[in-house]
């Protein structure tokens, strides 16, 4: 059976480089595939808009770049990764890198095919110039647009 998980992965370090992490799953699998995507696509964006609350006040999230020059301490970061699961395994189509990304929104557009012949894909310009058939909904926030 096909189903989403939705990985946030939450890392703080210290002044002396030591880190403290945390990483919550959230499974969708009520047996209606669409459903399982909208409602995993919400949740990565509510964890996003939400998760910074998470911090005490005068502390933030940085980027890897800004990390790098901290020398890796003093610093808190995070990951949000959304999965579509069968048994073909993981096939991660959001938080993976750009190329890969759209690989894995064309795999998951065969899946729904099957599931569902009467759906309506869009087709997109992936990073080499070709053009690939995806689902058409979410497209903006899953590409990071």
């Amino acid at each position: 059976m096909n189903k989403y998980i939705v990985n946030v992965f939450i890392s703080k370090f210290d002044e002396n480089g030591k880190s403290t992490n945390e990483s919550i799953d959230y499974a969708f699998e009520t047996g209606n595939l669409l459903e399982d995507r909208e409602n995993a696509i919400q949740k990565a964006m509510d964890c996003i808009e939400n998760i910074e609350s998470r911090l005490p006040d005068g502390e933030s999230f940085s980027s890897p770049l800004r990390a790098e020059l901290l020398g890796w301490k003093n610093f808190n970061c995070f990951s949000i990764s959304i999965n579509l699961v069968n048994e073909d395994g993981d096939s991660p189509i959001y938080g993976t890198g750009e190329d890969d990304q759209y690989d894995w929104l064309e795999y998951e557009a065969n899946i729904f095919r099957e599931e569902y012949p009467n759906m309506e894909f869009a087709q997109i310009e992936n990073p080499n110039g070709d053009l690939i058939e995806v689902i058409d909904t979410d497209l903006d926030f899953l590409l990071g647009n």
